[in-house]
């Protein structure tokens, strides 16, 4: 229910040239598209602030807070997905153990 709740938010925030796609039990792959490293900065708070901004009610009649900690890669010329992948994977986990709700953006 909360992964259904938080794909809707993440569908409403996305612009509709960047897909989404569930990447394993409670991550996403977003591909966004940004001509600079400032414009993918402003998405990410961009969307950091709808899910912090969203509540999701559970059985008890209580809201559950959602928050998200973002890994971003840009993607070089070198790059295969799956290397981008793996290069924003390690910043999405550098995020977490950094306190979380957050984003991080791998070194180019």
């Amino acid at each position: 229910m909360v992964l259904r709740q938080l794909a809707g938010i993440l569908k409403g925030t996305l612009r509709s040239n960047e897909p989404l796609y569930r990447f394993g039990g409670e991550e996403f792959l977003w591909l966004l598209q940004c001509k600079s490293a400032a414009e993918a900065e402003q998405s990410a708070q961009r969307l950091l602030s709808a899910v912090r901004g969203a509540a999701v009610p559970i059985p008890d009649g209580a809201l559950l807070a959602l928050t998200v900690t973002l890994g971003l890669a840009r993607v070089r010329e070198q790059d295969d997905l799956s290397s981008a992948i793996m290069r924003a994977d390690l910043a999405l986990y550098d995020g977490k153990k950094s306190g979380r709700d957050r984003y991080v953006i791998a070194d180019p």
